[in-house]
């Protein structure tokens, strides 16, 4: 996780969740505990923002835009549908039994995903908007055929058994043959892909299951009376304008054959513009926070969760792969064992050298316990140094930072106050805290740096 303060400052945290993969929503209690602590700690009062990415946020986030996406495309399918049908169909009977249907066979098809897989996944889930799509044109077949003959026909039972007779033998084809193409996504080691070439191959056979005798079923219990006085008007209609349009390849066969071929060879050339996109970060939303701050790290390049590890037989191979490696477009930086050797080490061992000279016995660290005869001389310096603040609060009451220098300047007062109310040992006690609170980093900062002082050639 990062948090960047409105002076562009940047601390990266990196956390090691313990994902509970058997919820519906697996990790999301991770980062509201994150976000929590975020909130405790007053980020949002002191201007800090408090950014999540890396892989558990990326499949939070990328679970939750598919489940929207899914919502959306199964509604928008639906609608889409309905609207073609009841123009095509010219009958809310029609458009109706059709989309009990597909509601019925999705039903079917998530109870067959549930026992033979167990779950959808975030690809396997696209199968309800293949299945509304074909599974309405086997429906649209069939009342197609079925408002044509019921309009010359006095018993409709007669014509819906004429109809499904007609296109039942068609519908059993294109299923088996549709059914064959989704099975082939089977032998995939991708799981996603084949669960979803499972479910979407089943999903047809349930979906000529529902067309030729589940719909055939429902459109028996009425017959719209539209049928029989508009039959032969839509009839006359359609024919002259479906003549019209059929009939133009027959009779321009040259001209369309010519036209097909041109673009086809068009269409061949074009194909070596199109490039495989292997970024699975551009299939994710690109407007969530995980993704976009998971960018910004691979802008920096310094903090790019992107890294590989490979092994050398020994150090001549390895600076033959860094040089070949470091010259290739998309590695931005190659590190090896030497690269953590410095270079030019006499000159800055030298430089070190005249720099503890000269600091000598400064960096000595002070006492860990702060004595109660220096309580008093401690607690002076914080009277002069609240003094001071008001003093300067007072002239520049209108400067960057005023009011976080007030809110400072009150909780010194509160302080001294309750240190005033203190007997010696306790305040020196509550001193010596107050010291480690506020430079508690200074004694190990300046062991480091003794340590960095000691220095020898590698």
């Amino acid at each position: 996780s990062g948090v960047r303060s409105d002076k562009d400052r940047q601390v990266l945290m990196e956390v090691m969740p313990r994902v509970e993969y058997s919820s519906l929503a697996p990790g999301e209690a991770m980062v509201a505990a994150i976000r929590g602590a975020g909130d405790a700690l007053g980020f949002a009062k002191e201007g800090i923002q408090l950014r999540i990415t890396g892989a558990a946020a990326l499949s939070i986030d990328e679970l939750k835009s598919a489940s929207l996406g899914a919502q959306m495309a199964s509604f928008g399918s639906f609608a889409g549908v309905a609207l073609v049908m009841l123009v095509g169909l010219r009958s809310l009977w029609l458009v109706f039994a059709v989309q009990m249907g597909l509601i019925l066979g999705l039903i079917f098809t998530a109870f067959f995903a549930a026992i033979a897989l167990g779950q959808l996944n975030l690809i396997s889930v696209a199968f309800s908007v293949m299945y509304i799509g074909i599974g309405a044109d086997y429906a649209i077949y069939l009342c197609l055929r079925y408002r044509e003959l019921s309009g010359s026909s006095r018993h409709h039972r007669a014509a819906l058994k004429r109809a499904v007779r007609h296109v039942g033998g068609s519908l059993e084809i294109g299923t088996l043959t549709t059914a064959i193409g989704f099975f082939c996504f089977i032998p995939t080691s991708y799981r996603g892909v084949a669960e979803l070439g499972i479910i979407s191959g089943a999903g047809m056979f349930i979906s000529l299951f529902i067309t030729l005798l589940v719909l055939p079923a429902f459109l028996c219990l009425r017959r719209p009376k539209a049928f029989q006085d508009q039959a032969q008007v839509q009839e006359g209609r359609m024919s002259r304008l479906a003549g019209r349009i059929l009939g133009y390849p027959i009779r321009h066969s040259r001209a369309v054959l010519i036209g097909a071929a041109i673009l086809g060879l068009i269409s061949s050339l074009a194909l070596e513009q199109s490039r495989f996109d292997q970024n699975p970060l551009n299939l994710q939303d690109p407007s969530s926070e995980s993704v976009q701050t998971f960018r910004e790290l691979l802008k920096e390049g310094g903090h790019s969760p992107w890294s590989l590890t490979v092994l050398a037989a020994n150090e001549e191979e390895a600076t033959s792969l860094q040089s070949k490696l470091a010259r290739l477009s998309s590695v931005d930086s190659v590190v090896t064992v030497r690269s953590f050797i410095p270079e030019e080490q006499e000159e800055k061992l030298t430089l070190i050298d005249q720099l503890s000279v000269t600091l000598g016995s400064r960096l000595t660290a002070p006492s860990k316990d702060l004595p109660v005869e220096d309580a008093e001389r401690a607690l002076s310096g914080l009277r002069g140094f609240q003094a001071d603040l008001a003093s300067a609060l007072y002239r520049h009451p209108n400067e960057e930072g005023a009011s976080k220098g007030t809110r400072l300047e009150l909780n010194l007062v509160r302080t001294l106050d309750h240190l005033e109310t203190l007997d010696a040992p306790v305040k020196a006690t509550y001193l010596a805290r107050l010291d480690h609170m506020l430079v508690g980093e200074l004694r190990p900062n300046l062991d480091r740096l003794q340590d960095a002082m000691k220095a020898d050639l590698v």
